[in-house]
């Protein structure tokens, strides 16, 4: 198996990147920050679930899910022979 690694520039407060480097030993650096973003995907995808279920299950937004299935039902019309 290869794991493929990419290199990524990213615009960082400089005192919150000297403390970073002050603090973080320089092989660590990489896998904290991967940690990091690893944790603020999971994050926003829990938050994104959140929203989605919310909309699926909430009685206030019945009618939107009622549009929403009348659309769901016809996304396909007129395209059969395509």
């Amino acid at each position: 198996m290869t794991i493929s690694v990419l290199r990524a520039s990213y615009s960082i407060d400089h005192t919150i990147l000297r403390r970073f480097n002050e603090t973080i030993p320089a092989r660590e650096r990489s896998r904290v920050v991967q940690s990091l973003m690893e944790k603020a995907l999971v994050d926003r995808e829990q938050s994104l679930e959140m929203i989605a279920e919310e909309f699926e299950s909430h009685p206030d937004f019945a009618m939107a899910r009622d549009t929403s299935n009348a659309f769901g039902v016809c996304v396909a019309d007129g395209l059969d022979g395509i």
